[in-house]
C-alpha cells in the first residue's frame, strides 16, 4: 500500500469528518474525491483495483487518480490547520510544531516588512520555546528580532545580544550533539557483549560527555538522551540496581519536565523498569511497572503490543498461565497483530510454549509451524525454537525425527557461536542436549552434563544463568531435569 492510504488509515474520526466538510462546502464538486474518502475509510487496506472499482465501477480509471491526487492535497491541508496541529496528546509536540510554523510566519511578515505583528510572532515563538526548551527554534527567533532591531542597537545591547545569541548557539549545538550520541551509543549497544571490554570502554566515554552536555546546557532534553543511554548501558552490563536508580530517575524527568513529557515516554520508562525489576529476580515490581505501562497507550496503538510481550513474560514467570491465555486472545485481537511477520511470528512462539506447558503438546508443534518467521533471527530466537520443538516433538511421540532435528540446531550453533546472544548459556544447553542424544532419548541414567548438574547446582549457577527478558520460555535443563527425576 502506497503512503497515501497509509496517512488515510491514521486519520481520526473527527478528522474525516472536517475533510468531509471541506469536500461539502467546496465550490468545485468532489463528489468522486468524497466517494473516495468514504470507500477507503471502510475498506482500509485494500488496493487501487478495488477502490477504482468501487468508486468508478472499472478496475482501471484515468479521473481516478485525479481523484486520489485531489483528496491527498485536501487531506494535507486539513492536518497542517493550526486546530490539527493542537490535536497531539504531548503538549511538546503541538508546541513544535505550533512553533515552527509561527516562526515560519515571522520571518515572511519580516521580510514583508510588517515588523510589528512578526515581532508579536516571534516573541510568542521566544515564550513558547523556552517552556519547552525547543533550542533550535529559540535559537532562530533570537536571531530574527536581532537582524531586525540592531540597527537601532547601541554598542553594548549589540554585545549583549550577541552573548546571548552564542550561548544559546553553543546550547543548541550541545544539545543536538547529545542527541547523536544517544542514536549511535544505541546502535552500538544492540551489538554489543559484556565481554567486549573495548567496545565497553568507548561507550562509557560516550555516555560521560552526555553528562557533562546535560549539566553544562540543563537542557531536559539533553537530560533525557543522557538518563536514557545510561539505563541502557545498565541493562547490558546486568547492573540492575543502578539500572533501577536510574530508571527511577528517568520516570521522572519525563513525567515533569514539560520539554519531553508524553505518554508515550512515561510508558516506555514504566517498560524499562519492569524491564529491570523481572531480569533482577522482582517479578512482583515488574509486573507493577508493566501494567502501569500499558496503562499508557490506546489498545489499538502498536506501543500496546509491544508492552503486551512483557507483561506475557511476567505472567508467564510468574505461572498465571490462565492470565496467559487471556493476553494472547488480545493480542491476536489486536489490529496491529499483522503488521510485522516477525512480531506475528513471536506472538504465535509464545502461544506454542503455553501450550507446552499446558502439555498441549500436538498444539504447541502447529503453532511453531506458524512462528516459522522468528527463524530469521538467526543468533536469538531460532535457536530457541529448536529447543522447544525437539521437546515438544519428544513428547507428542515423535522421535524419529529428532536426530536430524539435534544436529540442525548443533550445527546452528556452530556457525553462529560467535554471534549469539548469551552464548554461554546455549553452549552448556548444547552439551546437555548431546548427552541426552547419546544416551537415546533416555532419562534414568545421566550424561555428564546432568550428573554436574545433579552434584553441585552452585557449580554451573553461571553457566546456565537465565534471562528472563530473553526467547528462552521453556527452560531445557529443567525438562532434562523433570523427567531424570520421574524416571528415579
Amino acid at each position: 500500500m502506497d503512503s497515501f492510504f497509509d496517512i488515510l488509515e491514521t486519520l481520526k474520526k473527527e478528522e474525516v469528518r472536517k475533510i468531509k466538510s471541506v469536500l461539502n462546502h467546496s465550490l468545485r464538486k468532489y463528489d468522486k474525491v468524497g466517494k473516495l474518502l468514504d470507500i477507503v475509510t471502510r475498506y482500509p487496506g485494500k488496493s487501487d483495483i478495488f477502490y477504482c472499482e468501487k468508486v468508478y465501477g472499472r478496475s482501471k480509471d484515468p479521473a481516478y487518480r485525479v481523484s486520489k491526487t485531489r483528496l491527498k492535497k485536501i487531506i494535507e491541508e486539513s492536518l497542517l490547520a493550526d486546530k490539527s496541529l493542537g490535536q497531539y496528546e504531548s503538549a511538546y509536540v503541538n508546541a513544535a510544531l505550533l512553533t515552527r510554523k509561527r516562526l515560519l510566519q515571522g520571518e515572511i511578515l519580516l521580510g514583508r516588512g510588517a515588523y510589528k505583528a512578526s515581532t508579536i510572532l516571534l516573541n510568542q515563538v521566544i515564550r513558547t520555546s523556552k517552556q519547552y526548551a525547543l533550542h533550535n527554534e529559540l535559537l532562530q527567533a533570537k536571531l530574527l528580532l536581532f537582524r531586525h532591531r540592531s540597527a537601532n542597537l547601541g554598542i553594548k545591547e549589540i554585545t549583549k545580544y550577541s552573548d546571548e545569541i552564542k550561548a544559546l548557539g553553543e546550547t543548541t549545538e550541545l544539545t543536538n550533539r547529545a542527541t547523536i550520541l544517544h542514536f549511535a551509543l544505541f546502535n552500538k549497544l544492540s551489538t554489543i557483549t559484556i565481554s567486549n571490554t573495548k567496545e565497553l570502554l568507548a561507550i562509557t566515554q560516550d555516555l560521560t560527555e552526555l553528562k557533562q552536555i546535560y549539566e553544562q546546557t540543563k537542557s531536559p532534553v539533553a537530560g533525557f538522551y543522557y538518563l536514557r543511554s545510561k539505563l541502557y548501558i545498565e541493562q547490558v552490563t546486568e547492573d540492575f540496581n543502578a539500572a533501577e536508580e536510574t530508571g527511577k530517575a528517568y520516570l521522572n524527568l519525563v513525567s515533569k519536565e514539560a520539554a519531553i513529557k508524553s505518554k508515550q515516554r512515561i510508558g516506555s520508562a514504566y517498560l524499562q523498569l519492569a524491564e529491570v525489576s523481572l531480569r533482577s529476580g522482582k517479578i512482583e515490581n515488574a509486573e507493577h511497572y508493566s501494567e502501569k505501562s500499558l496503562e499508557m497507550y490506546k489498545p489499538a496503538e502498536l506501543n500496546y503490543l509491544i508492552v503486551l510481550e512483557t507483561v506475557f513474560r511476567i505472567a508467564f514467570n510468574l505461572g498465571n498461565f490462565k492470565k496467559c491465555t487471556t493476553i494472547i486472545e488480545e493480542a491476536f485481537k489486536n489490529p496491529k497483530f499483522h503488521l510485522s511477520k516477525i512480531r506475528e511470528g513471536r506472538w504465535n512462539y509464545f502461544r506454542a510454549c503455553l501450550e507446552f506447558q499446558e502439555k498441549s503438546y500436538k498444539s504447541c508443534l502447529k503453532s511453531l509451524n506458524a512462528s516459522t518467521s522468528v527463524l530469521n533471527d538467526k543468533v536469538g530466537w531460532n535457536i530457541q525454537f529448536k529447543f522447544l520443538e525437539i521437546m515438544a516433538l519428544f513428547e507428542s511421540g515423535i522421535t524419529e525425527l529428532l536426530d536430524t532435528k539435534i544436529e540442525n540446531l548443533l550445527q546452528h550453533f556452530k556457525r553462529y557461536k560467535n554471534e549469539t546472544e548469551g552464548k554461554e548459556r546455549i553452549s552448556f544447553l548444547s552439551s546437555l542436549l548431546k548427552d541426552w542424544q547419546k544416551n537415546r532419548f533416555e532419562f534414568k541414567k545421566p550424561g555428564k552434563k546432568l550428573e554436574k548438574m545433579l552434584q553441585s547446582k552452585e557449580a554451573i549457577g553461571k553457566e546456565v544463568s537465565f534471562n528472563p527478558s530473553g526467547y528462552e520460555f521453556i527452560r531445557f535443563e529443567e525438562w532434562i531435569l523433570k523427567h531424570h527425576n520421574d524416571k528415579n
